[in-house]
């Protein structure tokens, strides 16, 4: 009677809840509720949103009640849940609800039934005792792929039993490519229902499996030691409620008579799992394809479009999207015959919490040209099996084009737009203005936002006077504007900054705002009404494929991550702004550019 209880109607898979309504909850008031809670739950791989209805009830009388089924209406269907059962006793009954004397007490052997999992009875079968509430479940996302194709494999230990368990075997997964998804030691145990039954749950290992060679592959079992504990039936029934109350929440042998305690050791394994995996079809596959399997783009980009001859300049080219980055070997640049070049530099910036692995992977190539003269660069490609279409595509980049000047050169020859200084046709220097007055602009945009940031940063006490940043006397309306509005507008700005700085918490809380703020506008929506997955409806809504789609709800949910789980681990800030950058990218060539 002098108890609360809470209650929470789930609901998933549901984009919007239309309409929710909780039963009558008469003999009963409303503490607290409804409070509302939507969330997002990672299932098989996939994000699926969640709906959540929470109320705290305390009795008006003690007895035995039955909620009826709540109600909601969820894209246009009208669902129910099932019915509770609430039993309210008095506070005094509730003291001596573990006190089993007298076989004939139905309530009594009702409690009993409580906690019957943890209580040894005489005659009682220990070990099958033990192989119906200690277990390991392992669950795959699929038992058949193509070579290449990942496979999410989850390792869970199930137990209702008091025990201490350590796991002496991790699977072993011979023929894969292997990328752990979570660290179990940062995973609290969890409650799952299976059959019927509620066990704590926690987790043993979580990878994706990238198989390397065709056939019948075998994911090897987990091992788990346990030393299981149960407190013996004849000892519970003769002890004192109170006594019996602390016993079957927490006793331990040390603690506890050893006439009273049955220790029992086991040692459990999982089944082993079969995977099949398919050979990648023959039928148009591409010449010096490399195994990469997923889904891709690519872009290149040189660092100097003009240079002089025996100077260093580089190429870069990123491979972006989801799949198996492990087998991806740097493409094919087919450099004139005056270049000289060296082995690339690579970077990897991947999302291994999500499957398939999603990121970057960039090849960063060194080259001198040899001699002068204007030179192409043909498009650089890349191969990869999409399993999805059951096809192969290609990606390739632009032509690039490239400008090798005499090295006497350098500083006052032909250096075209993106140059200081040009010759005209009689030989004589001429200054490009436009230049000077865009790298002046874009220099003052710079020390302006950094004098800005720089002060705000100050605290109250330290009573320094603003620095006067200098605004031009006239606003030329050439390029040097458009170069200082890119910068302020650009909607990854503030994101860019806090990358730089290495600064997580920050860099993750700028990513998201921008994000919300720069689809809010774009869609013509206001931010304030949106949730994910309102937002994910929107973009589809636009029009926009489910890839951009995912692509947000997977920046969120990073974001998310990285800002709300304590001692987050999670730092891969520079795929999480290459992948942000993408987005914006793709959205910008669909709705076009947001206006100055």
């Amino acid at each position: 009677m002098d108890g609360y209880i809470q209650l929470q109607y789930s609901i998933d898979n549901a984009s919007e809840v239309q309409q929710f309504t909780p039963p009558v909850f008469k003999n009963f008031i409303i503490v607290d509720g409804p409070t509302y809670i939507s969330s997002t739950i990672l299932n098989n791989g996939k994000l699926c949103p969640s709906r959540s209805f929470i109320y705290i009830l305390q009795p008006m009388a003690v007895g035995s009640y039955v909620l009826s089924p709540a109600t909601a209406k969820v894209n246009g269907k009208l669902i129910s849940s099932n019915s509770i059962s609430i039993e309210v006793v008095s506070a005094a009954s509730a003291r001596n609800q573990y006190h089993f004397k007298g076989a004939g007490n139905a309530k009594n052997n009702e409690q009993l039934k409580l906690f019957s999992d943890y209580i040894l009875k005489n005659g009682e079968d220990l070990q099958d005792k033990i192989r119906k509430n200690l277990f390991i479940k392992v669950d795959v996302d699929k038992t058949s792929c193509f070579e290449g194709e990942p496979v999410v494999a989850t390792y869970k230990l199930y137990t209702r039993l008091k025990s201490e368990s350590r796991v002496v075997r991790r699977p072993s997964f011979n023929g894969f490519s292997v990328y752990d998804m979570v660290n179990p030691e940062s995973e609290a145990p969890s409650s799952e229902k299976w059959n019927g039954k509620e066990y704590n749950v926690y987790l043993i290992r979580k990878a994706q499996l990238y198989p390397l060679q065709t056939g019948t592959l075998e994911l090897d079992p987990a091992e788990v030691e346990n030393k299981v504990s149960f407190l013996k039936a004849e000892y519970a029934i003769k002890s004192s409620p109170e006594a019996l109350s602390n016993l079957l929440q927490s006793f331990v042998e040390d603690e506890t008579a050893k006439e009273a305690v049955e220790v029992e050791k086991v040692s459990i394994a999982s089944k082993p799992i079969i995977i099949r995996v398919r050979a990648l079809p023959e039928l148009n596959k591409p010449a010096g394809y490399d195994g990469a399997v997923g889904n891709f783009t690519i872009e290149a980009k040189l660092n100097k479009i003009q240079i002089a001859v025996n100077d260093i300049a580089t190429l870069g080219v990123t491979v972006r999207g989801a799949g198996n980055f492990g087998v991806m070997n740097a493409p094919m640049v087919k450099w004139p015959s005056a270049v000289e070049t060296y082995e690339p530099k690579i970077r990897e910036d991947f999302f291994k919490t999500m499957a398939p692995m999603r990121g970057s992977k960039t090849f960063q190539f060194t080259f001198m040209p040899k001699e002068k003269g204007d030179f192409s660069i043909p498009p650089v490609e890349i191969s990869y099996f999409d399993p999805h279409a059951n096809k192969y595509r290609v990606a390739k980049t632009d032509t690039m084009h490239l400008s090798v000047i005499q090295a006497a050169l350098r500083g006052a020859g032909n250096i075209g737009k993106e140059g200081i200084a040009s010759t005209n046709e009689s030989g004589e220097l001429r200054i490009n203005k436009m230049w000077v007055l865009s790298s002046a602009a874009v220099a003052l945009a710079f020390l302006a936002i950094f004098l800005f940031r720089q002060v705000s940063r100050k605290t109250p006490t330290e009573n320094h006077a603003e620095p006067e940043i200098p605004e031009p006397s006239q606003r030329a309306a050439t390029n040097e504007e458009h170069s200082m509005a890119a910068i302020q507008l650009s909607p990854l700005f503030e994101a860019r900054l806090m990358l730089i700085q290495q600064n997580s918490k920050a860099f993750y809380s700028e990513l998201r705002r921008a994000l919300w703020d720069f689809l809010s506008d774009k869609l013509e929506q206001p931010g304030n009404y949106f949730n994910k997955e309102n937002m994910a409806e929107a973009l589809r809504r636009h029009g926009f494929e489910e890839e951009i789609v995912d692509q947000f709800q997977l920046l969120i949910h990073q974001s998310e991550i990285a800002l709300y789980t304590p001692d987050s681990k999670f730092n891969d800030m520079q795929s999480a702004f290459d992948l942000a950058e993408d987005l914006v990218e793709n959205i910008n060539a669909r709705c076009g550019k947001i206006n100055p």
